[in-house]
């Protein structure tokens, strides 16, 4: 009967005809009185007229959207300016267990013409924040605190088995032995981040139940298992290490025991293979003097048989200085094989008549070619002749090298090319002079053989040794220079050699 009211001491109901806000403070004066609600279960009919600006929980959010109208056309107004009460509490001035409802409004302003600076009124629908919880947290585990601050105001919700989300109390009454899981997040608060009176502050908590609910003790015993793992990984790698020095260890051992003996026997058969060939040799010195003696003024025709007789003493001990020469090339084969496999091989330069030299190893194999029926053929474009004779008198060109290797690599392939030619074969060794000379021969040649290119260059030579034997496939090629490589060897060789001599000769010519 008395119209428009507001609530005054003792909330008792007292005629509102200013606006004026008595209960807190506020920069307008405005009577806006409740003239229509949808429900009765919060709000009891008697509230019909009640000026909702009179008190701080609905004048708040109403000064703001007064505000917010005045900075905003009605496009963006019907967006920017909603805004949400402070926490009602019913029934009116209740406290602790006597309080039944809590609830907030979110408030719509309402214009006249879809222009703000007439504002009408105020459209609103209130929710309790205990119903608005519970779909929230229906599926998910029990044991969640909600803590909700608006203002002075703070309240405990608990989340419990599937729609039981109820009030704890006033207060922050969380579970404090979780305090690290926080998780909060803020609701209406103004566009530069800052708080306001419409602000909730929404924190979350598990409590012992929620964390019991995802415990488990799979990472202890994923974390046992990858320990365990990485010690075992950790001693297969020891025992592989140590194995393998072992194994390493043992290599090295029974290599160097492998030098030791080439060395060794290399030295004690040389020595005596020494001792032959210089016996030879004086034999072969007292066989020519004998000759000289007997071709001397003193000689006579009585003598001729005995004369053929010391050729023939003669031309056999050459044939055995030969022979006791290629054996001493044989051991030093081995020294050099050993010394090929270390890298340790080194090669004397000077300049070398390369047709000596050539012609040199290829008359040590006239006895073995002539026993196999095989025509052994030297030539040259030298410029001197050929043949295998000793009556050339032209002065030869000589080239750059290691007069010994030369001669060893030389015996090691006329040696093979006979091995592998058949009887009644052929083998032809060719000398022959090349125009333009090797590219960047200061390359090769160690810093103190330098010199030895200041001599004029007229080319180089290229030696070749053709035989008649088998052949062999391009396969084959790529391997014939390889440590111990040997093609039909019982049927070529009749299964001698041991496939060392290319190999050898590959390492002497780099």
């Amino acid at each position: 009967k008395i119209g428009v009211f507001r609530l005054g001491l003792g909330n008792v109901p007292q005629r509102d005809s200013t606006g004026v806000a008595v209960s807190y403070t506020s920069p307008n004066a405005m009577i806006v009185p409740i003239a229509q609600f949808l429900f009765t279960s919060h709000v009891p009919p008697t509230s019909l007229l009640f000026n909702m600006h009179s008190t701080a929980d609905f004048g708040h959010a109403i000064d703001a959207i007064v505000d917010c109208s005045a900075r905003h056309n009605y496009t963006s107004a019907a967006a920017a300016c909603a805004n949400i009460t402070n926490f009602v509490i019913r029934p009116v001035g209740a406290t602790g267990d006597a309080v039944k409802y809590i609830t907030s409004a979110v408030m719509q302003p309402i214009y006249h013409n879809q222009n703000t600076s007439q504002l009408l009124g105020f459209m609103g629908g209130g929710f309790d924040w205990a119903d608005t919880f519970t779909p929230i947290f229906r599926t998910s585990p029990p044991g969640v605190d909600i803590v909700v601050k608006n203002n002075d105001v703070t309240l405990t919700y608990y989340a419990g088995d599937g729609d039981n989300v109820h009030r704890k109390g006033f207060g922050d009454l969380h579970d404090r032995d979780h305090n690290s899981q926080l998780r909060t997040i803020s609701l209406f608060v103004n566009e530069d981040g800052t708080e306001n009176y419409s602000t909730y502050t929404i924190t979350m908590y598990p409590t012992d139940s929620f964390m019991e609910y995802y415990s488990t003790n799979v990472p202890v015993y994923a974390a046992v298992a990858s320990s365990i793992l990485l010690a075992l990984c950790a001693a297969t790698f020891f025992l592989y290490d140590y194995y393998m020095r072992k194994a390493t260890a043992a290599n090295e051992a029974v290599l160097e025991t492998k030098r030791r003996f080439v060395r060794f026997i290399s030295h004690e058969i040389r020595t005596p293979l020494n001792a032959v060939h210089l016996g030879l040799e004086a034999l072969t010195a007292e066989l020519a003097h004998a000759l000289e003696k007997l071709f001397g003024p003193n000689g006579n025709d009585s003598n001729v048989m005995f004369t053929d007789l010391l050729k023939n003493w003669l031309e056999l001990s050459a044939e055995l200085i030969s022979n006791s020469e290629s054996a001493v090339d044989v051991l030093n084969d081995l020294l050099n094989y050993d010394k090929i496999e270390m890298g340790t091989l080194r090669l004397e330069f000077s300049t070398v008549p390369i047709w000596e030299v050539v012609k040199t190893a290829t008359i040590g194999f006239l006895t073995p070619a002539k026993h196999k029926g095989i025509h052994l053929s030297l030539s040259n474009n030298l410029e001197i002749e050929d043949g295998l004779d000793d009556t050339s008198t032209n002065q030869e060109p000589v080239v750059i090298g290691d007069d010994a290797r030369l001669a060893q690599v030389m015996r090691n392939l006329v040696s093979n090319a006979l091995k592998f030619t058949p009887e009644h074969g052929h083998v032809v060794i060719k000398v022959e002079k090349l125009t333009g000379g090797l590219p960047n021969p200061s390359l090769v040649l160690a810093p103190e053989y330098v010199h030895l290119l200041d001599q004029p260059r007229a080319g180089s030579v290229r030696i070749s040794v053709t035989d008649s034997g088998v052949g062999l496939t391009a396969d084959q090629l790529a391997q014939i220079c390889t440590e111990g490589m040997q093609f039909n060897a019982n049927e070529l060789q009749a299964g001698k050699g041991s496939g060392l001599g290319l190999f050898i000769t590959k390492g002497r010519a780099g």
